[in-house]
């Protein structure tokens, strides 16, 4: 029994001397008890010479077995909840296939984690890609659906990004490292799932409040239990019965039933079982208090591009300023339309906006040869400046909506974004760019809408795309507000966190950042920019609005979970201490022997850890 028993032992010395009474001491001290009381009736029976006291060494060695199991069954269930870093990890392949540049291309077996940026790899059919890369050569399609929750698998071309970890179709690739190790997509999501299964929620901080004044309560009803069942004429006469038990047994019982690690699993499991299954549907949740967050949202804020749209835009019109315009006259550049347009694109090539990126691929497709930028620089909400070597000049050039370039602008067709170009400080040109609203969008907000949540669209670009992709949706938006700088999408939020909101901010790119951040739970889109991944504690890398009522849906699981475990903790405890304390003896003279105390404290604990399991199947 001292033997098997030393680490409970241990952890109850600990928390003696620590001040943190948990678990580990109602066992530890219940169990010496016992045996302590047993060891020393037994001496003194010897000295005597007589028999028949009852002792409980048997109740010892059981109790501690029982313990044991519990908490063996605890670290299975823990080894099933992290399955799903276990399945993260496997997507990994062992071996991957080097191309040797300087040796006729020769292909040769190569440890993935010895790969470096800029390494050539061959990915035949069915094989899992090893690090993220870019297609140089080959089409294929490439199954990501353990990575971005996405089930149809993702069309590949050259110049197309591919993830490490995913798994490629029916054709080979040829690709280069761009991340490869602790630097690539599925390292970072491994090490965060890790992270955030070891974060807390809210709610265990109130549990520990409450724990902490558990235990001592159980020794002052253990200690009471044994000095009233001490004094058989007062016992007797209080409950009337002609059963006496041995007081001795049911403080023991007290303690060892009123054992609070049932308590204890009650969040830890819950929490631990639905980030694993975020990770299984292509969401990355940084913490637990996120998740939690999730499902009291009173508003949701939206960006509109790449969030509730495609992001994928395509030039719809390219038009000089003409001298109409009231705020331009004749350009002071000799430059024409074209030459106009190749600078705006060489300048977008050091963008990540959507825009930018739309207007780079349609020179390409025009054949123009976008030239590198001298310098560039983004500013977030308004646009990219910088300069361009064109011919034998280099122009300063700026690209933005017509807040940054500051002028009025000219009528767009409807639903167009705009971007302006200035050249040495004269607007000279406006491109026109429409986009496609996300095939799930209208379904999601839906709901949000239904639960009641207030939705709200904050986007930079201009009112006339704005209304159009809340029409097209059924004007469910509450409000919608156009041309937002970030400055003014982080004050908005402030002014609704002043009011008492709980609010969610959904977006994708740098000029989202600010209010990703300040949000109660903010949530990126996987497809945006690195900037507004890193800002918010939910990506949903598939960036499908799904992923959002995916993760609203597994956030109310969860709570209601959570709470299913402490209703059982609670009322298993409610009930148990009383019983273990005598109370059913006057009514049926029934007494609560140690051992089977011990077995219901471990069946309580195995029922909030299967009851924690369910969240598998939601």
């Amino acid at each position: 029994m001292l033997y098997i028993g030393a680490p409970f032992f241990a952890r109850a010395l600990s928390s003696i001397k620590n001040l943190a009474p948990n678990m580990f001491t109602l066992i530890g001290t219940g169990v010496l008890a016992a045996w302590g009381y047993s060891t020393f009736v037994t001496i003194v029976d010897l000295m005597l010479g007589k028999t028949g006291t009852e002792t409980y060494f048997e109740s010892s060695a059981v109790i501690i077995t029982l313990a044991l199991f519990g908490q063996v069954l605890e670290l299975k269930a823990r080894k099933a909840t992290g399955m799903a870093l276990k399945e993260l990890i496997n997507l990994v392949p062992k071996s991957c296939r080097l191309i040797l540049l300087d040796n006729n291309q020769v292909e040769i077996d190569y440890q993935p984690e010895k790969l470096e940026r800029g390494d050539r790899l061959s990915i035949k059919p069915g094989e899992s890609i090893p690090c993220d890369a870019v297609v140089v050569k080959g089409q294929s399609s490439v199954e990501e659906a353990m990575l971005t929750g996405e089930t149809l698998p993702a069309e590949k071309a050259p110049g197309r990004i591919v993830f490490g970890g995913t798994t490629n179709g029916y054709g080979q690739l040829e690709v280069i490292a761009i991340r490869s190790g602790r630097q690539s997509l599925i390292a970072r999501i491994i090490k965060l799932v890790a992270q955030a299964q070891r974060s807390r929620a809210p709610v265990q901080d109130k549990v520990d409040r409450v724990a902490a004044y558990f235990v001592p309560a159980v020794f002052v009803v253990s200690l009471l239990t044994f000095l009233i069942w001490s004094r058989p004429e007062q016992a007797m006469a209080l409950v009337n019965s002609p059963v006496y038990p041995a007081p001795l047994s049911l403080a023991v019982a007290v303690l060892i039933i009123a054992c609070p690690c049932a308590l204890g699993l009650a969040t830890p499991m819950s929490v631990t079982v639905a980030l694993g299954q975020a990770a299984r549907r292509g969401l990355l949740i940084k913490d637990a208090r996120t998740l939690e967050e999730l499902s009291r949202i009173d508003t949701l804020i939206l960006d509109k591009t790449g969030t509730l749209t495609t992001g994928k835009f395509k030039v719809s019109s390219i038009e000089p300023l003409s001298p109409e315009n009231k705020h331009e006259t004749k350009p002071k550049n000799d430059l024409c339309l074209e030459d106009h347009f190749l600078l705006l694109a060489s300048l977008e090539s050091a963008s990540e906006h959507p825009l930018g990126q739309a207007i780079y691929n349609e020179a390409k497709a025009r054949n123009l040869v976008p030239l590198k930028p001298l310098e560039a620089k983004a500013l977030p909400g308004g646009g990219i400046e910088g300069s361009v070597a064109f011919g034998d000049k280099v122009y300063r050039v700026r690209a933005g909506n017509e807040r940054y370039i500051q002028i009025d602008g000219k009528e767009t067709q409807s639903g167009e974004s705009t971007v302006y170009l200035e050249v040495d400080g004269q607007a000279v040109l406006h491109v026109g760019l429409v986009d496609e609203i996300k095939p799930d969008c209208r379904e999601s907000l839906q709901y949000f809408h239904n639960k009641g949540v207030k939705l709200v669209m904050l986007t930079g670009d201009n009112e006339r795309a704005a209304k159009q992709t809340a029409e097209s949706l059924g004007d469910i938006f509450d409000q919608v507000r156009a041309r937002q700088t970030p400055e003014e999408k982080y004050q908005f939020l402030q002014s609704l966190k002043r009011d008492h909101k709980k609010v969610a901010m959904v977006g994708d790119g740098i000029n989202d950042s600010p209010a990703l951040a300040l949000a109660d739970v903010g949530i990126a889109m996987g497809t945006g920019t690195s900037i507004a991944m890193e800002a918010a504690p939910i990506v949903i890398l598939s960036g499908s609005l799904k992923g959002l009522t995916d993760a609203s849906r597994l956030s109310q699981a969860l709570n209601q979970n959570i709470k299913e475990n402490l209703l059982l903790a609670f009322g298993y405890n409610s009930l148990a201490v009383p019983i273990a304390a005598g109370l059913l003896i006057p009514i049926w003279g029934i007494k609560l022997n140690p051992m089977i105390a011990s077995l219901t404290m471990s069946l309580s604990s195995f029922s909030v850890i299967a009851n924690a399991l369910r969240l598998k199947l939601k």
